[in-house]
């Protein structure tokens, strides 16, 4: 062992004791003799001396003490081990000159004057322009690096001779450096080029170049080559990813960003004409892009960036240019970043089969997973929480999800969701299911869709036959006909999410029941008859609402509709007003799904936000509210999707399912979200 203390590791007296100040965990070593020893030792623990012949000469007793000292410091991380490292290929005066980045590199691994010698040899390209691109030449010359290359582009001015006394001061304790200047005019020849002659690729600009940030990420990740990007949009500085090898990239960055931002429907992702520079872009700050830049540059080809444990690969930093106030932002690939082509029927079928054929989620496992895809910058999903909804006589849980595809004008918010239940717990639960409903209507890559001489289709399975077959796209994702504000966009009838497939299916068709039944109500001739909440046999939560409805809506009445379809499907009216219509498996989960409906319609009249009310549904005509009584069928079975599906069937109607969302990284965390179509 060849001991080498860190060079930031101090220590002090502590009483009868030793204590060590360092950025780690404190360590102290009792004992009146532990100062003075270590005052001793500290100038032999330069990694030069091998342990045992630095206590060969010693007598036991402080041979002992030298080498529980020495293993203190290694097992708490003070001491490293440099037996291993590898030859130093840097001169004296290189090593004078970059102490200090030697240093930065030998705390966090071994082998430091090599990895540094590394950063130092690295063809590194500076692509951009303006302040930002000034600072960024300035630092990787501070920082060693022995030939530069500062490709320069006209987005908006960039004073050269300044970086030519850059690299003239820097030549003053540096003669080696050398920096070669270039125009850059933005075309694909010069673009593949910029790519080609680079180790590492770095870009910064002033402005928000966004189509050549695209550009260039393609032609990394393309040619393998890693790159470094620092762009200013709106006030705000990004810099990272790493991409360009492995992991999502820039491009991927910055569409989960952008959908998040708002904007109108079907926007230009990449715009390329030009845009104002931030008034807050000065020096200060555009000084900020560049060395950020340049650092992550610096910790990426050293593989400090790896050792440290810190940021992964995929995360973005970003920086308020008028507060400096910075973030860190993990991101997940994007599906419209890579290539793409139309879903065939056997892609389709085995992503069907995996959704009925995958265990069913345990809620805990569910809301771990889930939790990973929330952030409002760069997330699938932007926020859950309660804020200031109404938490009587139901607990609520608002979600907001990002519009992956720009289908929405979100410039006035984003679509979300209302999640309800009996507990905090269980409305967060209902909200993140909904989450994942709204996304995946939501997460429709046009690439993927089938096209041809008429509309856009995709590959849906018949429920009552198992045939797959093709149907327009806008059945599967009704967004597609219905581009508008995200504040006015509904749930589409028949779409569900549930921890596993055949209960997606279920609700998906009971959803449907509900609606057929309030569609009927014009056609029906005969009076329907009401349905006495007290003679249902009641529990749990289900009573809890029950007891709730008589005190807040004592008016209330439930007809039953069960015979329009076969269906347990009931209509709850308060007065006159038709709250909405309800179907189950059996009555109890249509009576539950009923008072849960009164009771929020209920709660968003009292707190005076008709958003939270459920959605307008046909009136009940009074020449339909019948006196007669029906009891609930406690005998009748409960319905299974497949019951359901035969019922719809046997009555005429065709039955289609499609396992939604073109986002692999959602869909992973929950396969079972379903647009169920009934024609």
């Amino acid at each position: 062992m060849k001991p080498k203390l860190k060079p930031d590791v101090y220590w002090v007296p502590q009483g009868d004791a030793l204590a060590f100040i360092h950025p780690g965990d404190p360590l102290t070593v009792r004992g009146r003799s532990a100062l003075p020893l270590m005052d001793r030792l500290a100038p032999y623990l330069d990694g030069s001396i091998e342990l045992d012949e630095l206590v060969g000469g010693l007598p036991e007793g402080k041979r002992d003490m030298v080498l529980t000292m020495v293993t203190a410091l290694h097992d708490a991380g003070l001491v490293k081990d440099v037996q291993d490292d590898d030859p130093n290929p840097l001169s004296a005066a290189e090593m004078a000159r970059y102490g200090a980045e030697i240093a930065y590199i030998d705390h966090h691994l071994s082998s430091a004057a090599r990895r540094f010698h590394d950063f130092r040899t690295t063809r590194i390209t500076c692509l951009g322009a303006g302040l930002s691109l000034h600072a960024l030449a300035h630092a990787c010359l501070r920082a060693g690096v022995l030939e530069l290359t500062v490709l320069v582009a006209g987005d908006c001015p960039t004073d050269t001779d300044l970086l030519d006394r850059y690299l003239a001061d820097s030549r003053e304790s540096d003669p080696a450096q050398r920096l070669h200047l270039r125009s850059f005019s933005d075309s694909a020849g010069e673009l593949s080029d910029a790519v080609a002659g680079a180790d590492l690729l770095l870009h910064v600009s002033d402005r928000p170049v966004l189509a050549r940030a695209r550009d260039l990420d393609r032609l990394c990740r393309e040619h393998g080559r890693p790159l470094l990007q620092g762009i200013v949009v709106d006030d705000e500085a990004w810099t990272g990813p790493i991409g360009g090898s492995v992991g999502a990239g820039w491009e991927s960055a910055w569409l989960r960003a952008r959908s998040n931002r708002p904007r109108p429907a079907d926007a230009d992702l990449f715009p390329e004409t030009a845009v104002p520079e931030s008034p807050f872009l000065a020096g200060p700050t555009a000084s900020i892009v560049g060395n950020r830049v340049a650092f992550l540059a610096f910790q990426y080809v050293t593989g400090v960036s790896g050792a440290r444990g810190g940021l992964p690969a995929e995360t973005v930093s970003v920086v308020d240019l008028e507060t400096l106030d910075t973030t860190e932002h993990r991101f997940l690939p994007h599906p419209g970043a890579g290539p793409a082509s139309p879903e065939s029927q056997d892609e389709t079928a085995r992503r069907f089969a995996d959704l009925l054929s995958r265990p069913a989620h345990e809620p805990a496992a569910f809301s771990r997973a889930a939790a990973e895809l929330f952030d409002a910058r760069l997330g699938p999903m932007r926020t859950l929480d309660e804020s200031d909804l109404p938490q009587l006589p139901l607990h609520l849980a608002e979600v907001t999800v990002a519009d992956p595809f720009g289908l929405l004008d979100t410039r006035d918010g984003h679509p979300g969701a209302v999640g309800l239940g009996d507990s905090f717990a269980a409305a967060r639960h209902q909200a993140a299911l909904r989450a994942f409903e709204l996304y995946a209507t939501l997460a429709v890559d046009r690439r993927r869709l089938r096209r041809g001489d008429g509309p856009d289709r995709v590959f849906a399975r018949d429920l009552a036959s198992g045939a797959w077959e093709a149907i327009d796209a806008e059945l599967a994702y009704p967004a597609l006909a219905k581009p508008g504000p995200a504040e006015t966009f509904m749930r589409p009838v028949g779409l569900a999410a549930a921890l596993g497939g055949d209960e997606a299916l279920r609700m998906a068709l009971l959803d449907h029941c509900a609606a057929l039944a309030a569609g009927a109500v014009d056609r029906a001739r005969e009076p329907f008859p009401q349905l006495p909440l007290d003679a249902a046999e009641l529990t749990g939560s289900t009573a809890l609402y029950l007891d709730a409805t008589r005190t807040a809506l004592p008016g209330l009445r439930c007809y039953d509709l069960t015979a329009v379809h076969g269906v347990p499907a009931l209509a709850w009216c308060d007065g006159e007003a038709t709250i909405g219509y309800t179907a189950g498996s059996d009555h109890v989960e249509a009576i539950k799904a009923g008072l849960v409906q009164a009771l929020l319609y209920y709660q968003a009249a009292e707190s005076g936000r008709p958003r939270l009310a459920p959605p307008a549904a046909p009136e009940l005509p009074a020449r339909l509210r019948g006196e007669s009584v029906a009891a609930p069928d406690a005998a009748v079975a409960r319905l299974g999707w497949p019951e359901l599906v035969s019922t719809l069937a046997a009555q005429g109607h065709r039955v289609h399912a499609v396992a939604v969302g073109h986002d692999p990284v959602v869909t992973a965390v929950l396969p079972a979200v379903v647009q169920v179509v009934v024609r």
